[in-house]
């Protein structure tokens, strides 16, 4: 082989040159490589909860969207006047004072206290009343009452906002994007705009309905009456002028609304003050926030589960948990379970509830949605017959799912503190990599044990509801 070194020797001299210093670099390579496994596997956890998160907000938002129109929807129906389901001459749906974004109270929850004569009808209130009126006088001004509200045709909101065939569910192609210049937001505020132009002008049509039915009904009983046909033939679900003078003669005015009213109205419990249905729907309580002496601080410092949700305040004296009191007047009872309104004789011994229908009247103690009205209404007043007893009921009473609301919140809150968490942990990992080894490694298990606590926490209030169901 000559001077030519042997493939052993190589290995041999290779192997005494470099056996001390080869050692070194290879533990500091090791626990580089390790770090970077670290580093690399904490980040694919923050990238992996970050997907996690975005994934179940965009599931969550497609499954709710439809059905919160949806929900929308049904509100809007349930809010339509219908004049035969009547109660003590008032009605289950409100006359149309304020506008359908504040008249988010659970509507079956309100008709069915309302058919309990637990709560004041929705009556149709008098833009003025003069005491001087002759009967004559007042009956042709009951008469000349609409059903509901004039709505305004056209909104200045909905200006130039296209609504398409209302009788289509899918409209997203009303939605002019041509240029291809529109944002998601953009996209999604266009979208919740033609949504609510179309359910306005829904309502609209819905209500139209039931005014023109009762506009006829009234005209035909009208001709009844001239050609002295008897009152067999009137339509039963339109008051009689005894009833009218019942109703309307020395009526109250709301406080809150300035409109006039028949007297049994709703009553404040702290202060005694009258307040019309209508009013009171529009009272709940206040939108989660978080406590007073919590405000110095930053959102994101703030803890989710401090987030808070006050009970109402009575809107004359400011008390604390408004509560209202209704005692239904024997004398005006006609409507549902008692006698037809067109049938009303003041002082009638007549006017009583139909005892054969006490199985139909018991079955309303409960809500469509199943919640138990008798444990948030309380008696401040016994009667054998269910008649004439005085009612407590507070804004919660029409607004049940309250709760359900402010935890609503505080599971936002708190995905949203962990999206920031995530991102601040991916940001000092790549500022991390830069700084010393041992510090580095020190601040990866911090941030990882970080991690895996905020993932198991939102796991877990994630699939809590889930076992419930």
């Amino acid at each position: 082989m000559g001077n030519v070194p042997g493939k052993l020797e190589d290995e041999n001299r290779a192997n005494d040159v470099n056996v001390g210093p080869a050692t070194l670099p290879r533990t500091i390579s090791d626990t580089s490589d390790n770090s970077r496994s670290r580093r690399g596997n904490t980040s694919s956890l923050v990238n992996g909860f970050l997907r996690s998160n975005e994934r179940n907000d965009k599931d969550g938002k497609m499954k709710t969207l439809r059905q919160r129109e949806l929900q929308k929807e049904q509100q809007a129906k349930e809010l339509v006047i219908n004049y035969k389901s009547s109660v003590d001459g008032g009605y289950l749906a409100p006359f149309g004072c304020y506008s359908f974004d504040k008249l988010d109270y659970n509507a079956k929850t309100v008709k069915t206290l309302i058919k309990r004569r637990q709560l004041a009808p929705f009556y149709t209130p008098l833009q003025d009343y003069d005491a001087s009126w002759t009967d004559e006088e007042l009956i042709k001004i009951v008469d000349g009452l609409p059903l509901h509200s004039v709505f305004e045709e056209n909104l200045e909101e909905f200006e130039g906002i296209p609504t398409g065939d209302l009788y289509s569910e899918q409209f997203d192609h009303l939605i002019n994007n041509e240029s291809g210049t529109m944002s998601k937001r953009e996209r999604k505020k266009m979208h919740n705009l033609i949504f609510k132009a179309r359910l306005y002008k829904k309502r609209i049509i819905w209500q139209e309905i039931q005014n023109n039915i009762f506009l006829e009904k009234k005209l035909y009983n009208k001709n009844i009456l001239k050609k002295n046909n008897g009152t067999s033939k009137l339509d039963q679900y339109l008051p009689s002028d005894e009833l009218k003078l019942q109703l309307y003669r020395n009526g109250k005015e709301c406080p809150i609304c300035f409109l006039y009213y028949p007297n049994n109205l709703n009553c404040s419990k702290c202060c005694q003050q009258p307040i019309c249905t209508e009013c009171f729907v529009q009272i709940k309580r206040s939108h989660p926030h978080f406590p007073h002496d919590e405000d110095d601080k930053e959102e994101e410092d703030k803890d989710p589960q401090l987030l808070t949700s006050e009970p109402a305040k009575c809107p004359y004296c400011a008390s604390e948990n408004f509560t209202i009191t209704y005692k239904p007047l024997k004398d005006n009872e006609c409507g549902y379970h008692s006698i037809p309104l067109i049938k009303f004789k003041k002082g009638s011994t007549n006017n009583k509830y139909d005892l054969t229908d006490e199985e139909d009247l018991s079955s309303v103690s409960k809500t469509d949605s199943g919640t138990d009205l008798t444990s948030n209404i309380a008696l401040t007043s016994q009667d054998p017959l269910g008649r004439q007893q005085t009612y407590e009921i507070t804004s919660d009473t029409i607004r049940p799912n309250w709760e359900e609301r402010l935890k609503k919140e505080i599971s936002k809150l708190e995905r949203r503190s962990a999206n920031a968490t995530a991102i601040h942990v991916s940001n000092r990992l790549i500022q991390g990599s830069n700084g010393n080894n041992q510090e580095s490694q020190n601040n990866l298990n911090d941030l990882e044990q970080q991690m895996i606590e905020q993932a198991i926490k939102l796991s877990l209030k994630e699939n809590s509801p889930k076992k419930k169901k």
